[in-house]
């Protein structure tokens, strides 16, 4: 049977909880979910839930982002068969479905997100803005400019001592050309044993020291940056498209539940709200405020359908 993987450590427990409390609600206690905690032995007690505890990593510090490539290559070495990982941050919804996910490429599948291209990074944080496919940027004064050029160190530069972070420099450094799909995030991961040599090189790629001593520029959106070069230096060209919601609020999630015929909007005014096709929509990512999620817990109770 297909397993769930999701991670935590002892501070955002509440979330792991709340997401495994969103799966019970629309799928009751039958599929395994595999919980792994990092540095702690959680108490949560589910029929369903197998608590797996994940000595901390030194080198990677609270960043859990890179834990998920070894938990994912650990998972595959100690209980085998077919996974869909998950971040904790998620909660699933009425039309979640486990056998969506079936996967049996030997590369996992992964959905696109709300724009095609990461974050900028700009003078200063605050006025970091998204790449438009024009593959030019809105720069933090709101004016156009040229899409940037790779130096011969790798390094990705734009205007006079801007220093705009994106995958190119990995992709540059490993002679990968152009992309072969759209650029997938790394909030659901599909991946069985025929996907262990991939995990395997994500994991390598994630651990090299060099490229983690120049993580910035290499790895400016950690493990989901080294996914996409190894996914396009693959020639995958499969991904699940967008089949969920970026929200951290329960009204935007109980719209959304409610309305079938919500398409192609963004639903707040901003890059990340953006609901392809609500009859898609499988989870919400991004529910990091206790408070809303109990609303938003509480509703999908009362409409179970």
């Amino acid at each position: 049977m297909r397993k769930i993987i999701i991670l935590s450590d002892k501070n955002y427990e509440f979330q792991a909880k709340n997401l495994v409390e969103s799966l019970v609600i629309q799928t009751g206690h039958e599929i395994p979910i595999i919980y792994y905690t990092i540095g702690f032995d959680s108490e949560l007690d589910y029929p369903n839930l197998i608590c797996q505890y994940f000595e901390p990593v030194k080198e990677y510090g609270k960043d859990f982002y890179f834990y998920k490539p070894a938990i994912l290559y650990h998972a595959l070495g100690h209980f085998g068969g077919d996974f869909l990982f998950m971040d904790c941050d998620i909660l699933v919804g009425k039309r979640f479905n486990l056998e969506y996910f079936r996967n049996d490429n030997d590369y996992p599948l992964l959905t696109t997100i709300s724009h095609s291209f990461p974050i900028i990074f700009g003078p200063h944080y605050s006025t970091a803005k998204v790449w438009n496919p024009t593959l030019k940027y809105i720069g933090s004064d709101g004016q156009e400019r040229l899409a940037v050029e790779v130096d011969i160190d790798g390094r990705v530069t734009g205007t006079p001592g801007t220093i705009i972070y994106n995958e190119a420099a990995l992709m540059c450094l490993f002679g990968v050309k152009k992309r072969t799909m759209r650029y997938v995030g790394t909030c659901i991961i599909s991946f069985g044993e025929k996907c262990e040599d991939f995990i395997l090189e994500w994991k390598s790629l994630i651990e090299n020291p060099w490229i983690r001593r120049r993580g910035k520029e290499y790895l400016p959106f950690h493990e989901e940056t080294a996914m996409n070069i190894i996914l396009w230096r693959r020639g995958v060209e499969k991904n699940y498209e967008t089949i969920f919601l970026n929200t951290h609020k329960s009204e935007i999630l109980k719209k959304v539940e409610m309305d079938e015929n919500i398409l192609d909007t963004y639903i707040e005014d901003d890059e990340y709200t953006y609901c392809r096709d609500s009859k898609e929509v499988l989870f919400y990512h991004g529910f990091k405020d206790g408070e809303e999620s109990q609303k938003a817990l509480e509703f999908l109770k009362q409409n179970k359908q």
